[in-house]
């Protein structure tokens, strides 16, 4: 969001927000995405075993910077 205000035509003055994660949920960056784990029986068989954490959340929010909740950027700019 941002406006503009004219002093003169040489002089202006620009406000600006930026908000970011305005609705605070939480970040996910990890998704467990294994269905089937694969165990060799003899030598001509193989067992396909099926995953119950397939979808599940592994890392969230996890860099610190990033992801972090409701951040808000305030801004101006003079231009003569």
């Amino acid at each position: 969001m941002d406006k503009q205000i004219n002093f003169t035509e040489r002089y202006n003055l620009q406000l600006f927000v930026n908000i970011f994660n305005i609705a605070n949920h939480q970040n996910i960056d990890g998704i467990n995405t294994t269905g089937y784990a694969f165990t060799n029986g003899t030598t001509s068989q193989v067992t396909a075993t099926y995953q119950t954490t397939l979808g599940s959340v592994t890392s969230s929010n996890s860099s610190g910077f990033l992801f972090t909740p409701r951040e808000l950027e305030v801004g101006a700019k003079f231009t003569f």
